[in-house]
């Protein structure tokens, strides 16, 4: 009488140590991904969305011509200027396989940020807002549009990394309630 309850509570045991292993590896894996691929994804996210809002503050400030808040621009531009490196610099330790591609946008920053002080120091001389606008055109615009086409692609692959591997994570404890 006493084998038939000693074997219940073993089988009980083992199934319940293969159903906490399963799940202590998939908490691994989900705070892998967590800190990985989908911050990584996060991340470039808010680097389009500052570099988009760089792009707005810009034509703002150029449609504005002679009424435009100059000192309001550059604190803006400056705050999205320390924004951007931080995002760069975050991206960078995430996606170290992708350092070359930072490194080049990391240059061209470098002349976004050349271009916008440019366009600080051609009102300061008081320069004619369409030749503003047009050195923007011509210097910066160009620069801005190939940051986000890099930075584009680089969050297009890692957001499909981050849904292919979550894609299996998400089915293993499923799989794992259904074979208990």
């Amino acid at each position: 009488i006493l084998v038939p309850v000693f074997a219940l509570i073993a089988i009980a045991l083992s199934v319940l140590g293969e159903m906490s292993y399963t799940l202590t590896s998939t908490a691994h894996q989900f705070t892998d991904l967590i800190y990985g691929p989908r911050l990584a994804a996060r991340v470039a996210v808010g680097y389009q969305a500052e570099l988009s809002e760089l792009g707005r503050v810009v034509n703002l400030f150029l449609l504005e011509g002679d009424s435009a808040n100059l000192e309001k621009f550059v604190k803006d531009t400056n705050e999205l200027a320390a924004a951007r490196k931080k995002s760069r610099e975050s991206l960078t330790g995430l996606l170290p396989q992708y350092a070359g591609e930072f490194s080049d946008m990391k240059a061209n920053a470098a002349k976004m940020n050349d271009a916008v002080a440019k366009v600080v120091d051609m009102r300061r001389r008081g320069d004619k807002p369409e030749t503003i606008r047009q050195f923007w055109t011509d210097a910066g615009r160009s620069v801005l549009t190939e940051q986000r086409s890099m930075l584009g692609n680089i969050a297009e692959w890692v957001t499909e990394s981050s849904n292919k591997t979550t894609q299996p994570l998400q089915e293993r404890p499923s799989r794992t309630v259904l074979i208990a």
